[in-house]
């Protein structure tokens, strides 16, 4: 049994491993970075600790996040091997929806085709018994690729 965090991008639901969510915070202002990653929204203070803020939504070709009262900030622990180091690094979603634990028989394997991102960016799928429906299961490291984040933007 593994417990997830649900939450919401576009009307879908998506969800990660919770062992790897520090925190939830209602959206506050960012700081936008000058040529920063078109996925990278900017930073924010979150009690003294600058947090960078990622719009999931911009690396699943998705429109960009429409800010509304019940968008959130999943602020994740991020582990860098190679400096052997944890970030904490937010992405932002439309609404967060519960935290679950789902059954081991509930965990599947990612289809080969038909998903509504790439590939690389899914973990595996869940079944969701509560509506009955399958989740996709963000893989944060490549989702949070802090190499390829760290490119500046083009043009």
């Amino acid at each position: 049994m593994i417990q997830y965090l649900f939450f919401e991008l576009n009307q879908e639901h998506y969800a990660v491993k919770a062992s790897i969510v520090k925190e939830i915070v209602n959206y506050v202002e960012i700081t936008t970075i000058p040529k920063a990653h078109k996925a990278v929204m900017g930073i924010t203070n979150v009690r003294g600790d600058i947090v960078p803020i990622v719009d999931p939504k911009v690396l699943f070709d998705m429109p960009k996040t429409n800010i509304t009262k019940r968008t959130s900030f999943i602020i994740l622990n991020i582990f860098n091997e190679e400096k052997q180091t944890t970030s904490h690094i937010a992405i932002m979603v439309d609404l967060v929806n519960e935290v679950t634990t789902i059954e081991n028989k509930d965990i599947l394997s990612t289809p080969q085709f038909g998903t509504k991102i790439e590939k690389k960016y899914i973990e595996n799928m869940i079944r969701y018994s509560k509506d009955d429906e399958y989740v996709t299961v963000l893989d944060i490291n490549n989702v949070i690729d802090i190499q390829e984040l760290s490119k500046p933007s083009i043009g």
